[in-house]
């Protein structure tokens, strides 16, 4: 009868530190996974930037954005640093003459407006995060700084930086510094 009690006492032992183990695994597994989906989704507004926004439609269908940009504009805090990249690609027709494509922070998010030929966005893009009414990430520094001397932008630097919540008591932070320039 003795055995039989300490069997059962050391089977419940286990039982219990097996589902403590578990819970701690599958906990740590989903803050490492929202983590890693922080980092991959700032990767991506960061590589949208440089390489560019896609607009239009089948033959059209082109990327603006900073590295295929003919002419760059930072507005914000001044001529040289600012929250918000306007970038003209070479217009090869007269239709096009107007297109760019306009990266800014609201304050929550990245955002992007178009123009492509006659063809515009009617309301802003998200860019970074993707909309969500309980959304757990929140871009804390959306900044362009150009580099270049001279009277056009040609190279600028960009500091981007983004927080989410990853448990109730714990938030993890990605910080991107990056330099981009045009093709000219």
């Amino acid at each position: 009868m003795i055995e039989l009690v300490v069997v059962v006492t050391i089977f419940g032992f286990l039982i219990a530190v097996s589902t403590v183990g578990f819970s701690v695994f599958f906990s740590k597994f989903k803050e490492l996974s929202k983590w890693a989906e922080l980092q991959k989704s700032a990767f991506e507004c960061v590589l949208t930037v440089k390489n560019g926004l896609s607009v239009g439609t089948g033959n059209s269908q082109q990327f603006y954005g900073i590295a295929n940009a003919e002419k760059l504009y930072i507005q914000g805090v001044n001529a040289v640093t600012g929250n918000t990249i306007t970038c003209k690609p070479p217009a090869h027709e007269a239709a096009n003459m107007n297109d760019q494509v306009r990266f800014f922070w609201d304050g929550n998010y990245v955002r992007a407006t178009y123009q492509h030929g006659q063809i515009s966005s009617s309301y802003p893009l998200y860019v970074f995060p993707p909309y969500k009414r309980d959304n757990d990430i929140r871009v804390s520094k959306f900044r362009f700084t150009r580099l270049n001397s001279g009277d056009e932008t040609k190279v600028v630097q960009l500091d981007f930086e983004a927080e989410m919540k990853i448990s109730p008591t714990k938030t993890r932070k990605v910080v991107y510094v990056t330099k981009m320039t045009t093709i000219k």
